[in-house]
């Protein structure tokens, strides 16, 4: 599909409200639309445009209204309402001076331009890990959301100097652990507030083959984690684009910017976190997740019964409450935002449930000071709401069932045991399922004969393109596409692997692209490499597995576009290495009590197990276990190694004796040295 767009007309420097839904709003024949804020009920949206953008909107016949007719002039007069960078900086440093014994300040990471990304704790030991329900507060992800540094501030002054005096916020600092991120992006906030480039929203970051600035940092997150390819990074929506001059560009990768990284490394590292609170403006709303589709998540009910006990406690500046909505009901999606990856990494792929939400505060654009007062103390009151039930929270959200491990050795008797041990203890199985395989074998897919070998949505097979033979998988080039490709089976990674196959592509340079990712559990991909704009012909690519030493991984293609152009597409062949495992035998789906006593004959298996609870449902498989079930013969292989040069034995899987030294046919065996036996792969 072509669209012809309206030229562009110099910067954006009016805030123009359209009587119109977002949605509607940003099907304009403008290909960047810049919402800045949006009446939660979808009356009106304000869109940040230029002096000639305003005439040209006008003339498609929706109602308008100028609500800021000059942002640089408007900026001026509420400069003096709020603090500078190095203000923010500064006041940090004098609440954690004054208050050290509730407080710690550390430094995150730096940024691009040097600036410190600063977090301050706030609990009664702050430097002794007590395992207390943690509540992590952000403010300033986008550069011209000045407010929400002024509440984060407010929360954080409120805290101090409210403990030992208010019987509540002692309770909060005794009983919590509460990290606060007034800037997020100290970068863009020095360009916007300081420089007084007052519309900028992005970070900093420079990217010379493009030359422009910035990536949308609510917009550089991970995705959903769920397996769902239209949650993924960079999965085009009315709210997200892959166009690096535009103001929610993604970024090239997933977590690419010190910033977003920052948070993806706290967030990790605090498996004690239970909610996450992340403030913007404008809108007065609290917003759940998802935000990448208007389906419901897992935990949807009490997403919104949370939401709405910090909403019905504040009020905007005009004196209209607060909703609770879930992000989509705003009027568009978005993909790979901070709430559903916090929210979907914690219930899918860490096993530590946690809620996150966004606080669209305020009503209009940067208020002054007589204002603001108002504003944090109203914003203070949701938080409040919060802080009460973050006791309860873990209490009422269940992860996905994940086990990490069987807690096998290589070699097992006949009869023997597994006990699985699970990634948290937040996730209640209530029954466990147990299947194993007798056969793994690895080869290239070259997409001749089937799919079989792969998941997959949008792909198929063609003969439009092909590397070697008649056939390539590709990629369905239609509008709005979420196309993937993944593994069926995980793949062993042994020292020296590669991934290679040869891509052919032709796509919307900079709007529409392709992906090549790798996961250890199928729902946290790494991208490998992502792809734009022309091949130019047929291309090998090779990736070394390196990192993935000795973990099982699956490897996926994604394919995404927008709604606006198609191309000829994104084609692969000759994939290497693409696993297969035959022999499956479903073992028990009705496992409740552990350990479980499993009776097998002499050989080699492949081991996995996955558990179910209500809430979340069947987990995903366990890495698979490679054991060999022996019966005698290992055993007695002991007494031959004297008649071996070597002085040990070695077996085929089968519990055939093959003599002293490792054969060099590709195959599994059993070393005997000793007392010790250990498993042998030959490739």
């Amino acid at each position: 599909m072509m669209l012809l767009f309206v030229a562009y007309n110099g910067a954006p420097n009016v805030i123009l409200r359209v009587y119109a839904p977002p949605d509607e709003v940003k099907r304009l024949p403008l290909r960047e639309i810049d919402v800045v804020g949006f009446s939660p009920r979808g009356e009106w949206t304000d869109i940040a445009v230029s002096e000639g953008e305003v005439g040209i909107i006008r003339g498609l016949g929706l109602k308008s209204e100028v609500v800021i007719e000059d942002v640089e002039a408007h900026a001026a007069r509420v400069l003096g309402s709020y603090r500078s960078t190095d203000q923010v900086f500064s006041d940090l440093v004098s609440y954690a001076t004054a208050h050290p014994s509730i407080t710690r300040l550390d430094t995150l990471a730096t940024t691009y331009e040097g600036r410190p990304i600063i977090v301050l704790r706030i609990t009664d030991n702050p430097d002794t890990d007590e395992g207390e329900p943690a509540v992590l507060i952000t403010g300033l992800h986008h550069a011209r959301e000045w407010p929400t540094v002024e509440i984060t501030m407010f929360f954080i002054d409120t805290l101090l100097r409210g403990y030992g005096s208010d019987p509540q916020i002692t309770d909060f600092v005794n009983n919590l652990d509460i990290y606060v991120i007034p800037l997020v992006n100290p970068d863009g906030y020095h360009y916007s507030y300081d420089l007084g480039n007052t519309m900028w929203r992005k970070n900093r970051r420079y990217f010379p083959e493009f030359g422009t600035y910035g990536v949308d940092l609510n917009r550089n997150y991970r995705g959903a984690d769920n397996a769902d390819p239209r949650g993924q990074h960079c999965t085009p929506t009315p709210g997200t684009t892959n166009y690096p001059s535009d103001d929610v560009y993604c970024g090239p990768l997933p977590f690419s910017e010190a910033e977003t990284d920052a948070i993806r490394a706290f967030v990790e590292s605090h498996p004690n976190l239970v909610a996450a609170i992340n403030y913007h403006t404008y809108s007065g709303v609290v917003l759940y997740p998802w935000g990448y589709t208007s389906s419901s998540a897992p935990d949807d009910a009490l997403l919104y019964a949370l939401a709405d006990s910090m909403a019905s406690q504040m009020v905007t500046e005009n004196n209209n409450p607060y909703s609770a909505v879930q992000a989509p009901d705003i009027g568009y999606t978005a993909t790979a935002d901070s709430d559903d990856w916090e929210y979907g990494h914690s219930i899918y792929s860490s096993g530590y449930p946690m809620i996150a939400f966004t606080v669209e505060a305020c009503e209009e654009f940067q208020p002054d000071a007589t204002q603001l007062d108002q504003i944090v103390r109203e914003n203070w009151k949701g938080m409040a709401a919060l802080l009460r039930n973050a006791p309860t929270i873990r209490s009422l959200i269940k992860a996905m069932v994940r086990i990490d491990s069987l807690n096998l050795p290589d070699t097992v008797p006949l009869t023997f045991s597994v006990s699985p041990t699970l990634r948290s203890p937040y996730m209640d199985p209530e029954r466990f399922a147990l299947r194993y395989f007798t056969d793994y074998s690895v080869g290239t897919d070259d997409a001749e004969t089937s799919m079989a070998l792969w998941t997959y949505s949008g792909f198929t097979r063609s003969s439009s393109q092909a590397h070697g033979g008649s056939y390539s998988f590709a990629a369905n080039y239609t509008n709005n596409a979420a196309n993937h490709m993944t593994i069926l089976y995980p793949y062993l990674v042994r020292p020296g692997d590669s991934l290679t196959f040869w891509t052919w592509y032709s796509i919307e340079l900079n709007y529409d692209a392709a992906f090549v990712e790798v996961s250890e559990d199928g729902r946290a991909f790494h991208t490998l490499e992502k792809f734009t704009g022309s091949s130019g012909g047929w291309v090998r690519k090779a990736y070394s597995l390196e990192p993935w030493v000795g973990k099982w991984v699956y490897f996926r293609f994604r394919f995404v576009s927008d709604s606006y152009v198609t191309d000829d597409g994104f084609f692969v062949d000759d994939i290497h290495p693409v696993p297969e495992f035959s022999g499956e035998v479903v073992v028990d789906t009705a496992i409740t009590s552990l350990p479980y006593t499993l009776t097998l004959t002499q050989g080699t298996y492949y081991l996995q197990m996955r558990g179910y609870n209500t809430a979340k449902g069947w987990g995903d498989w366990s890495p698979p276990e490679v054991i060999y079930a022996s019966g005698v013969a290992v055993a007695e292989g002991a007494r031959d190694l004297t008649a071996t040069p070597e002085r040990r034995a070695v077996y085929r899987s089968d519990g055939k004796y093959v003599g002293g030294a490792i054969p060099k046919t590709r195959g599994i065996y059993f070393v005997v040295e000793g007392k010790e036996i250990r498993k042998v792969l030959v490739r």
